[in-house]
């Protein structure tokens, strides 16, 4: 059985890592930056839903492999 308390723990964790590695990690800044304009980019143009699910498919992996790059480069410094 899951306890509630230890999984709200857990997920404060990572939210402060996501908000640690977002103010110090200037490539996690800058391709942030990149999906906003292009989620803007999307409204202007009008795209469709399926584009719509392809973008977030890679947004997701994107910050994913920065995410992964900073910790690994921060283990092996």
């Amino acid at each position: 059985m899951i306890r509630l308390g230890r999984l709200l723990k857990s997920y404060s964790y990572a939210v402060r890592g996501l908000i640690k590695t977002f103010r110090e990690e200037q490539n996690l800044k800058i391709q942030t930056f990149l999906s906003l304009l292009v989620l803007i980019l999307g409204i202007y143009f009008r795209i469709s839903r399926i584009d719509w699910a392809i973008l977030f498919i890679v947004f997701c992996l994107v910050l994913t492999a920065v995410i992964t790059n900073s910790a690994v480069e921060r283990i092996t410094d």
